[in-house]
Parts: structure tokens; C-alpha cells; sequence
């Protein structure tokens, strides 16, 4: 597995929006069943993308000039996507702190909509570009497959964390209050930088694919 695969699953994972979700249905009412739903949802997604990407590996031959050159463009298009949608996000809010506009209905969210809710919250376009560097990379079948599950396992532990410290720590609820004071500050912050940089990278990647 390449180390790009492996930073685009971290970015995937350090996603401040599902992180923030999953710490603040904690402090809801039935705030563990929520979350750990939540997380379940965010999982079933990720692992949904995955298998798309094994079978999209079985249909391509990554080892020629058009499967490279896509790959490069798709990399591009998919960098321009994330710093297009920072500089917008940062153009509306003017930098400062927004609080999420699903963030109000958390409170009355039942367990089964909390599921759905993870399914519908993990960054795509990360993921595809995550997708499209395995199949890019692609090596054995069984090289593939160990990279799907690396990127699965590694991409959930950021909303994973937050419900294994609910039910395993001593004082998990000092630890749950200081994150969501902290997310509830920066979240917006780090999701612009966290766009950009990913983002930027995957333009020049894409862009000295396309060039050497």
C-alpha cells in the first residue's frame, strides 16, 4: 500500500465534521447507542467505497498509458474539488467559527437516523481519491484487498475513538467535554486546511503524473 493511500485514509479519519457529529451525540440523550450507530454508519460507508474500489481494480489494467493518464486527471479534478469548496466555505463564513446546521436536530435524533446519518457524513471526495490511488497502485489481488481494509480500518478510527472512550475510560465525560469545546471552536478551521492541503496535494500529484 503507498503511503498516499495511507495519508488520504488519515485525512479521511481526522474529517472534523464527522468527528464533531460523533462527539456531540455522546452528550445526547441515549448519546452511546447514537454515536456507536454513527460510527456504524460512517464504517458501512467507507467499506461500501472500498468494494467499489476492488471491483473497479478488477476491471482496469493499471499497468497502461490510459488507466495513468485517468488516474492523473481524476486526481486533479478531485484536488480542485476540495480547495474549491475551502476557499468557498472560508469565503462564506469569513473564517469564523459556524455551527453546523444539523447540529440542532441531534438532540431529538433516534438511533436508526443516527445510522443513516454516519452513511451520509464521511468526505466522498477523499474517499475517491483514496479509491483511485489503490487502483492506480494496484498490485496483487490480495495487495489490494489488504490496502481496502487498511484504508477502512484506518478511516473510521476517528469517529471509533471518541465511543471507545465513552465506554472504556474512567472519566470519559471530561474527556468527551473538553473535545467538544475544542471542535465546537476550531472544527471549521481545521476542515478548511485539512481541504486545502489535501486538495493542493492532490492537484500537483495529478499534475506531475500528467508531466513526467
Amino acid at each position: 500500500m503507498s503511503a498516499d493511500t495511507l495519508l488520504l485514509a488519515v485525512a479521511i479519519a481526522l474529517s472534523p465534521t464527522g468527528v464533531l457529529a460523533c462527539v456531540l451525540l455522546l452528550t445526547t440523550e441515549r448519546g452511546t447507542a447514537k454515536a456507536w450507530a454513527f460510527a456504524t454508519g460512517w464504517v458501512v460507508a467507507i467499506a461500501a467505497v472500498g468494494a467499489l474500489t476492488l471491483a473497479a481494480d478488477s476491471m482496469v489494467d493499471s499497468t497502461s498509458d490510459a488507466t495513468s493518464t485517468g488516474s492523473a486527471w481524476i486526481s486533479v479534478g478531485l484536488g480542485a474539488v476540495l480547495v474549491v469548496a475551502a476557499l468557498r466555505r472560508r469565503v462564506r463564513t469569513g473564517g469564523g467559527a459556524e455551527e453546523p446546521s444539523w447540529m440542532g436536530r441531534l438532540d431529538r435524533m433516534p438511533v436508526l437516523v443516527a445510522l443513516g446519518f454516519g452513511v451520509f457524513m464521511p468526505p466522498y471526495v477523499v474517499a475517491a481519491a483514496a479509491a483511485n490511488s489503490i487502483v492506480k497502485a494496484s498490485g496483487s489481488g490480495s495487495a489490494t484487498t489488504t490496502a481496502v481494509c487498511v484504508v477502512v480500518v484506518v478511516a473510521s478510527l476517528g469517529v471509533l475513538a471518541p465511543c471507545v472512550v465513552a465506554v472504556t475510560a474512567p472519566q470519559s465525560d471530561r474527556w468527551i467535554s473538553a473535545w467538544r469545546a475544542w471542535l465546537l471552536r476550531n472544527w471549521t478551521g481545521v476542515l478548511f486546511w485539512l481541504l486545502v492541503v489535501v486538495g493542493s496535494w492532490l492537484v500537483l500529484k495529478g499534475a506531475y503524473e500528467l508531466i513526467s
